[in-house]
């Protein structure tokens, strides 16, 4: 018999082409674990930036505010205390409401800062209406 006729049966008892199962895909739309631990740890981060972004607006309240946005938050706040008075949810007392309705959204400073101009455009207005009616005499 020739070497070339016959047939040789060659194995590796050891498979060397053999791999773990890998968990990256390209495929976006076939969830794995890969993709969940990359979401939960992205919602985790997020959520982290979020409430110290959050914490350090509440923090810095109404004193490192342009005029322009203490404006905007001025009307803002007074047109959602005029919409959000008058309708009273059934779960709550009048007195409970009123306290929601005014500490929403730091409501009670933009309030009070416009009672404070309001306050100062009264006062000049009568301080004139007085140095008018002494020109007079």
């Amino acid at each position: 018999m020739d070497m070339s006729d016959k047939v040789i049966n060659i194995q590796n008892p050891i498979p060397i082409l053999s791999q773990p199962k890998s968990v990256i895909t390209t495929n976006v739309l076939i969830p794995n674990k890969q993709q969940e631990i990359e979401y939960i740890v992205t919602d985790t981060i997020e959520k982290d930036k979020m409430d110290r972004e959050n914490n350090e607006i509440k923090s810095m309240g109404i004193k490192y505010t342009s005029f322009a946005t203490i404006h905007n938050k001025i009307s803002n706040s007074i047109l959602g205390v005029l919409t959000e008075l008058f309708v009273i949810p059934e779960d709550m007392t009048i007195f409970e409401h009123i306290i929601n309705v005014f500490t929403k959204e730091q409501r009670y400073a933009y309030i009070g800062v416009f009672l404070v101009i309001l306050s100062l455009i009264f006062y000049v207005i009568r301080l004139s209406i007085n140095e008018i009616s002494n020109r007079n005499m």
